[in-house]
């Protein structure tokens, strides 16, 4: 049975944490030779703050999270950052702080005129700029939050209606 470990990473002494600038992003690279091997940045797109980004890694064993996360401190995701200390947080926790902001967002996006011919947004968005198509920003949400925007999202405030 996979193991997930969250932690905090923040930027050396003073500084921000670099990578929290960008979007965040999971990635799986699970195979059959190594296993389970997910690995999730959520920064500031989500957690609204430079100070830190959050690491979530599913893996195996316990063991393999941790060293998972010094792999990409040392010379994977964070490798040309100045990185300052990390601290384990609750997963669980961050499971639904990921899911809460998820459902904000998806309202926040629902309030965005999009242009009726090209399907684009009209104004910004968070990191995308007016302009952007609104399947890429779909896209984005499947990937960060791995949901179905047709299956999780689109239909839920018909859902929360019924109930």
């Amino acid at each position: 049975m996979a193991v997930s470990k969250s932690f905090k990473v923040y930027g050396a002494e003073g500084h921000r944490q670099k990578m929290s600038f960008d979007r965040s992003v999971r990635w799986d690279w699970s195979n059959k030779q190594d296993g389970v091997r997910i690995f999730e940045a959520i920064n500031s797109d989500i957690t609204e703050t430079n100070e830190y980004s959050i690491i979530r890694i599913t893996r195996n064993t316990e063991e393999e999270c941790y060293d998972e996360l010094e792999g990409q401190i040392s010379d994977g995701y964070f490798e040309n950052c100045n990185v300052g200390r990390d601290e384990e947080i609750d997963d669980a926790s961050v499971v639904e702080m990921k899911e809460k902001r998820m459902l904000e967002l998806w309202d926040e996006l629902g309030d965005v005129a999009v242009d009726p011919i090209m399907d684009t947004i009209e104004d910004s968005f968070k990191t995308f700029e007016a302009g952007t198509f609104r399947e890429d920003i779909w896209k984005w949400f499947e990937e960060t939050f791995n949901v179905s925007v047709h299956d999780d999202l689109m239909f839920r405030d018909h859902e929360d209606k019924d109930l």
